[in-house]
């Protein structure tokens, strides 16, 4: 400093000197001490008087400051005087001993430029070290005003209402750490201060406008707003008519929301919840968190994908994330209260304590609260808190409120949602799909269930995986229902080669579901593991029909199954289509071998009824003649009754011509087998229940049809009968079929 900042510097220690290292309080004696207290008291060491001569001595010195700024202007030292020559040498140490003994090669103008250079330095510093001296002197005026207010309100009784771990730092410091280091402690006594007035329902801006007066800097224009806020939501809570008590937490809504970035966000929203101002909470809340990130730097940071290297985008984030907690909290309460049994409410958790943020109201009003909070939460058009409260829905077990909401962040959410994860969330794409629906865009729908579908299992989770094969194939049978919804709305190339794509999927997979379903019975019956784990395998993920033709139908000998694969692709091969029916029907007669004979012909028709709605429109993969002939082997051999072979492909909706043609060529291929099964003529008798079910039902063809097939059966019975009377007359049963068949043949030329 300049000999004039060290007569400032000089006058202002020997001003504060006396209590510069001096505590500030003591305790009260235990004599003088309240004896309900439990920790002894505080009172200042400083008496107000005290306080304000200091006061006044360093007025003097600021006014001093202020009015003579000439001070603060550079007067070199009379103690080290300077030359343009020496003044070089000293600063240029970079100059050989030769140029600084003799001043070889430099001139007077380069001197007085680097005199004047370092004059410029030297009253920066000047300046520098006087404005230090003038804020010092400013701030321990302030100090000392504010100290001096606290003891004229009772400084023992509002030192009682600091927080324990503030009466102790008050009891440790001294004067000059609570200068230059009391931020905190000022807050506090200034909070105790003001609580005192609040609690004593005395108005507060005459001691704020004091304060503001006296100590601008300990008591901020945001201090003043938020002790007013506090005094406003304070009056509120004491008013008994419902409509002033909402005007007064709505002004101090107002003013809490002008000082949002400093208050105690957390604890204004509590109080709030408390007093059932739940709008004041989202209102508060979203208005902290505009405040917080004012230039929408979290909101960048969600959209990047969260960068780790992003970290003021982050730390934005988290500052939002804060606020928007105190709306979750709050509806969390809400949704809780109303879900409680209004006989039983809930007890706190500790006696005589209300659990800080959870409205004591009855259940029915907490729901309605809960809808109106929520409403008007969704109102805004912040989206990270949108973000936030549907993170909460999830939370919460409320995804299907999630669909309800009008919102376009909606979709934005799920997408981002589903994308976070590698291979998607089926929670999460389960709700994008719904909501696609919803919203009647049923392409996206279907394109997302169908990525459902096809989601496969992670290896670790082939034993117990995430979709079963019975939702994967409910998954795409919405798909193909969304997509014809989607090409009933708009008629596109692209759109139906993707419904027909999704319908060929759809097949292939309940193949797939019958091959699963036909491994399960088969594990249950053998106990075999490797059908076990074949079954859990085909739970991971859809497969084609290679695969399930080569790795599991052909493998395990699934008959059925193979059919159905070979008729899905449409693979003809005539050998292999009739090996296939030889081993269903041959199965099916194993399993019901230690049944009657009745009941093992009706399970035969049934399984027969079964598969061929399924296949009878494909003469390929349901080979009627085949079927007839060996079906009707079965019947010989095993004395069921002749008629159910034909009656069971009527049923079927094959034609009585066709049949009878089937049947008329059996006869004449003359197979030995029937008389390897002791019924030589036993497709005769068929042949005449079948015309003989005709001549009793003309319905069974079309009237059209009527007239030439009784011709065509005359001619055929006419063929029958020469064979029968070519045959020994002495058998009984040879007899009895050319009788039959010559009173049939007399029915039907009645009906010519």
């Amino acid at each position: 400093l300049s000999w004039s900042g060290e007569v400032l510097s000089t006058h202002c220690v020997g001003v504060c000197r006396p209590l510069w290292e001096a505590t500030l309080v003591s305790d009260v004696s235990a004599a003088s001490a309240s004896a309900a207290s439990a920790t002894a008291a505080i009172t200042s060491r400083f008496t107000p008087e005290d306080l304000q001569t200091f006061s006044d001595l360093l007025t003097g010195l600021r006014s001093f400051l202020e009015k003579n700024q000439q001070f603060v202007s550079f007067q070199p030292d009379p103690r080290l005087p300077v030359s343009p020559g020496n003044l070089q040498r000293r600063l240029m140490h970079f100059i050989s001993p030769q140029q600084q003994a003799g001043g070889v090669g430099v001139t007077d103008s380069f001197g007085q430029a680097i005199q004047r250079k370092h004059q410029a330095e030297a009253l920066a510093l000047e300046r520098n070290s006087l404005s230090n001296i003038s804020h010092l002197v400013q701030r321990t005026i302030e100090s000392l005003s504010l100290w001096r207010v606290i003891c004229e309100h009772g400084f023992t009784t509002v030192s009682n209402k600091l927080q324990q771990a503030e009466k102790d730092m008050l009891r440790r410091i001294v004067f000059k750490e609570f200068v230059v280091n009391g931020k905190q402690l000022c807050d506090g006594l200034v909070r105790c201060l003001m609580n005192q007035y609040i609690s004593d329902s005395v108005a507060t801006d005459n001691i704020s406008g004091q304060l503001r007066e006296l100590c601008p800097s300990l008591f901020s224009q945001d201090d003043a707003v938020m002790t007013k806020a506090n005094e406003t939501f304070s009056l509120g809570r004491t008013l008994e008519n419902r409509h002033d008590k909402n005007r007064m937490f709505e002004e101090s809504l107002q003013l809490f929301s002008q000082v949002s970035h400093r208050i105690d966000l957390s604890d204004t929203c509590r109080q709030y919840g408390e007093v059932g101002f739940y709008t004041g909470v989202v209102d508060l809340s979203l208005c902290a968190a505009e405040k917080r990130d004012p230039q929408g730097l979290a909101l960048h940071h969600y959209r990047s994908g969260q960068p780790a290297e992003d970290t003021p985008g982050q730390t934005a984030l988290d500052s939002r994330q804060h606020c928007y907690t105190c709306v979750t909290t709050c509806l969390n309460s809400l949704l809780t209260a109303s879900l409680q049994v209004p006989s039983s409410p809930p007890l706190p958790r500790t006696q005589g304590v209300q659990q800080p943020g959870v409205p004591t109201v009855p259940t029915n009003q907490a729901a309605t609260s809960f809808e109106g909070t929520l409403q008007h939460a969704l109102k805004s058009r912040d989206e990270l808190f949108h973000v936030t409260v549907y993170d909460w829905f999830l939370n919460a077990q409320l995804n299907d409120r999630l669909l309800d909401i009008n919102s376009p962040y909606v979709e934005e959410y799920l997408k981002r949602s589903c994308s976070s994860q590698p291979n998607g969330s089926i929670v999460m794409m389960d709700l994008l799909w719904k909501y696609y629906e919803k919203v009647k865009n049923f392409g996206a729908a279907a394109r997302i269930l169908s990525k459902l579908s096809e989601r496969e299992s992670q290896p670790s989770d082939r034993e117990q995986p995430e979709l079963k094969l019975q939702q994967r194939v409910e998954y795409l049978s919405r798909a193909v229902m969304s997509a014809k919804s989607a090409t009933v709305r708009t008629v596109t190339g692209a759109e139906g080669e993707f419904l027909h794509e999704l319908e060929e999927k759809l097949e292939v997979a309940r193949i797939q579901l019958q091959v699963q379903q036909a491994l399960e019975q088969k594990a249950a019956m053998s106990g075999s593991e490797d059908m076990a784990l074949a079954v859990q395998f085909l739970n991971s993920e859809l497969m084609d029909v290679s695969r399930l033709y080569g790795d599991y139908a052909d493998k395990f000998d699934l008959s059925e199954c193979k059919l159905a694969i070979v008729h899905c692709a449409g693979h003809y091969d005539p050998t292999l289509v009739q090996s296939l029916w030889t081993d269903i029907i041959t199965e099916e007669l194993n399993q019901s071998q230690h049944c009657d004979p009745a009941s093992r012909m009706e399970a035969m028709q049934s399984k027969l009824l079964a598969f061929g709605h399924t296949y009878s429109r494909s003469e390929r993969f349901f080979p009627i003649p085949f079927l007839v002939k060996h079906l009707e082997q079965h019947s010989c051999r095993l004395e069921w009754e002749p008629s159910w072979v034909f009656s069971t492909f009527l049923k079927l909706g094959a034609s009585l011509v066709q049949l009878h043609t089937i049947y008329d060529r059996l006869f004449k291929s003359k197979d030995p087998c029937w008389q390897s099964y002791g019924k030589p003529h036993h497709v005769l008798t068929v042949l005449h229940l079948l015309l003989s079910s005709f001549a009793s039902k003309p319905s069974l063809l079309p009237a059209f049809q009527r007239q030439p097939f009784v011709a065509l059966a005359l001619d055929a019975i006419a063929t029958y009968l020469v064979e029968l009377e070519s045959l020994p007359r002495s058998d009984r049963r040879v007899q009895q079929t050319l009788g039959d068949f010559k009173a049939l043949q007399r029915r039907l030329q009645r009906g010519l």
